[in-house]
Parts: structure tokens; C-alpha cells; sequence
């Protein structure tokens, strides 16, 4: 997540506190998808769902949300809406 907002040039969008928050709702973002036991179809998707659920965090987090869960969820959500054949990871 760090590198992401690095990478987007955001890591001055947000304070430590908020950069924490970020941290951690991709972490437990992540975590339910390795715990969903799907598997991904193609080794290269796996960097993409990561990378799916790190830009919606940031830009849920960007238009002022700030609940760890809420940011969690709606990242998942995302997620379960691409189509990871189609979409390569610049495509959020």
C-alpha cells in the first residue's frame, strides 16, 4: 500500500494516522481474499487484485472516508466487480 501511494504520487495526501488506516484496510482487504481460498486463473492477476484493492482504498480514502472496515469493504467490492482477464492493473 505504501508503494502504491507512492507510485501515484498521494503520499502527501495523507497524514501517518490515515496512512495507517490505509495499511491496514488493505491488509485485512487482502487477507479475505487469500482466506476466500479462490484461486487466480493466471499468475499476473494476483499483482492486479493487489493492486485493484490498493487504488479504490486510495480513492475512496482521497473523497474522505476514513473507516478502516468501510474501506475494506468497498475495496473487496471492487474487486468483485472486475473482471481480471480484461483488466490490467492501471485500469481502476
Amino acid at each position: 500500500m505504501r508503494r502504491k501511494l507512492s507510485e501515484l504520487g498521494e503520499e502527501g495526501t495523507f497524514g501517518p494516522d490515515e496512512v495507517r488506516i490505509l495499511v491496514a484496510a488493505f491488509d485485512a482487504a487482502w487477507e479475505a481474499v487469500k482466506a476466500s481460498g479462490a484461486p487466480f486463473s493466471e499468475p499476473q492477476h494476483e499483482e492486479t487484485a493487489r493492486d485493484i484493492l490498493a487504488r479504490s482504498i486510495i480513492s475512496v480514502a482521497k473523497n474522505g472516508e476514513r473507516d478502516e472496515r468501510t474501506l475494506t469493504e468497498s475495496a473487496l467490492l471492487e474487486l468483485s466487480r472486475a473482471n481480471l482477464r480484461r483488466q490490467g492493473p492501471n485500469s481502476l
